[in-house]
């Protein structure tokens, strides 16, 4: 156990490491997303939950450890809405509904569910019940075709989108972010945040 400790110690360490070279602020530590000492979190540091040094599931995330949602999402859509719809998540928002639609268990480390029990507590859930049909739109393309039919938003923020689609993480940050209540990339006091992309 003292081993993995260390080896988890280790690998958690390399992360921040390379993270703090590409620019990103790292603030896990403290944030909602820090499970160290926690009951079910077996090894007891802050990175297991999520990553593993070995036997990494195939994912878009780097050493991605947590079993992924196999639950088919009804989506957000609306009368309104110039984006394309989208037919289900993409795979870096399916990583976040693996833990926060309620269907995992938290503590289903690299793939294994037999004996994983940790459930989201009901007000941490998030497509509860596979439905995101009243969320925020996720999984849609965000270019400058979409700004102009929509009327109402801005040039497509670059920094917070991925691979040009609004995303989870565009408006979160899994590893801390600015508001650690909501793991929010900055304060929405004042709809700062909305006003990144919403021009009203």
């Amino acid at each position: 156990m003292k081993g993995l400790k260390i080896l988890t110690f280790m690998v958690a360490t390399m992360l921040v490491i390379g993270l703090a070279a590409m620019g990103a602020q790292v603030k896990i530590d403290g944030s909602k997303h820090d499970f160290e000492g926690l009951t079910w979190n077996q090894n007891g540091g802050i990175c297991g939950p999520c990553h593993t040094p070995h036997n990494a599931l195939s994912s878009v995330a780097p050493l991605w450890s947590h079993t992924n949602t196999a639950a088919s999402f009804t989506m957000y859509t609306n009368v309104t809405m110039n984006a394309a719809q989208p037919t289900e998540p993409n795979p870096v928002s399916l990583m976040c509904l693996s833990c926060h639609d309620g269907t995992i268990a938290l503590d289903a480390f690299v793939g294994e569910t037999a004996g994983a029990t940790a459930t989201m507590p009901v007000g941490s859930q998030v497509g509860a019940g596979a439905n995101l049909g009243t969320e925020h739109p996720i999984s849609i393309l965000y270019d400058t075709n979409l700004v102009t039919a929509d009327g109402a938003l801005k040039a497509p923020p670059a920094n917070l989108l991925n691979g040009g689609y609004v995303e989870c993480s565009s408006c979160h940050d899994a590893h801390g972010g600015e508001e650690n209540t909501k793991l929010l990339r900055m304060a929405n006091s004042n709809s700062e945040l909305c006003l990144t992309c919403h021009d009203k």
